[in-house]
């Protein structure tokens, strides 16, 4: 047995049997409902360990077994905050934007879902508890496909793309046994929007949403959220997560901000665990010093200057000019008509979707010309535009 046992509670309390067992019952501190109780037949194995647990979510709290010379430590891990949906009370997501949305706020998010189901053969679809593996290994590369280019074009990196494997090798079967899901957004048969999701009694977790850039003046982002805000609520859960990181989404739309607790539990009557416990408490307290004199943050972006000085600019070098056409000049144009399924070009792809947006056409009344191997001519009902790749 370990004398150190450390457990990222967050990262795991979706699947119960990774529940730490010096938990006896957890509560909800919303309304002091149970949300899990440790069964008889578990065995509490690591009450002789110093047991370590991090990112404990304080929408939550617990019930820790008060034994003799058992010590417990709670601290709150500073600069670390969590984004949550209190749904108790709310009948429907429009309800619930009314009452915590400024109207300023929520009018934009629901006028671009109206304009993308305006714009695209716009369907949506949540896959919990019955999934095909065909369906899997279609959604699944999609899903990482948006995380790269999404995180290629801010030059950054993504925790989730480390750990791939974990996620391909396991979702399947959790989606099959309700502990997770997949919420897939379509346009006709592309998909252009995913979200991986985690479920566990009445919390509903939205642990990484993705979508095509190219859609990015339609805020699929936003309409991600409101749909599974959507699910949350007609499916009776109580807290929709949404994990910490201080996003703008995530700011938007949560109505309770949580912080994380550190829980750290060991036997002072075992000398090692005795040290090693109290080892842990300073290393926490010390962690957390460092965090609100942001000498970490310090520290990071000094490292990331010096690990990025040699590198070249990987921002994109092509652009994209835009200029209108007149009837009369279009007619006299000699052009390639091409299908826009065919069009394998992002910055061509983004310009007719942005276009679509723009007028407010739908996909199916644009036309798409080639003019040369620069140029293109984008058709709409009212409108004629040609872009030039620069």
């Amino acid at each position: 047995m370990a004398l150190l046992n450390k457990v990222d509670f967050y990262n795991t309390f979706f699947q119960k049997d990774k529940i730490s067992t010096v938990f006896s019952r957890l509560f909800y501190k919303h309304n002091n409902a149970l949300f899990y109780s440790l069964e008889k037949t578990e065995k509490k194995n690591d009450e002789a360990t110093v047991n370590f647990i991090s990112l404990f979510p304080q929408y939550l709290y617990p019930e820790i077994k008060q034994a003799q010379n058992v010590r417990v430590k709670k601290i709150q891990q500073k600069k670390l905050d969590g984004f949550a949906i209190l749904i108790n009370g709310f009948k429907d997501v429009d309800t619930y934007l009314a009452n915590t949305l400024k109207s300023s706020t929520r009018g934009p998010i629901k006028k671009k879902i109206k304009r993308l189901e305006l714009c695209f053969n716009i369907h949506y679809k949540m896959f919990y508890g019955d999934i095909s593996e065909a369906e899997y290994n279609v959604i699944m590369p999609q899903l990482k496909s948006m995380i790269e280019r999404r995180f290629t074009e801010r030059n950054n990196t993504n925790e989730a793309l480390g750990k791939w494997d974990s996620y391909l090798r396991t979702t399947l079967s959790q989606i099959k046994k309700k502990e997770a899901s997949l919420f897939v957004l379509y346009s006709a048969d592309e998909i252009i929007g995913v979200s991986l999701n985690y479920h566990i009694n009445k919390v509903f977790i939205g642990h990484i949403i993705a979508y095509n850039i190219d859609y990015s003046k339609f805020g699929l982002g936003n309409t991600i959220v409101y749909k599974l805000l959507e699910w949350s609520i007609n499916n009776n859960y109580s807290i929709f997560d949404m994990g910490n990181g201080a996003l703008d989404y995530k700011r938007i739309w949560s109505n309770l901000t949580y912080n994380y607790n550190y829980y750290i539990v060991y036997n002072t009557s075992s000398f090692l665990a005795f040290i090693f416990g109290n080892l842990q408490v300073f290393k926490v307290q010390l962690k957390n010093t460092l965090k609100v004199l942001n000498v970490i943050y310090i520290y990071r972006k000094i490292k990331a200057h010096i690990f990025n000085k040699n590198k070249k600019d990987t921002s994109l070098q092509t652009s994209v000019k835009y200029e209108k056409i007149n009837i009369e000049a279009f007619k006299k144009l000699r052009l390639t008509k091409i299908e826009y399924q065919n069009i394998e070009d992002n910055l061509v792809k983004k310009a007719i979707i942005d276009f679509t947006f723009a007028h407010q056409n739908h996909i199916n009344d644009i036309e798409v010309y080639k003019l040369d191997s620069t140029s293109f001519i984008i058709s709409g009902k009212k409108s004629i535009q040609k872009i030039i790749i620069d």
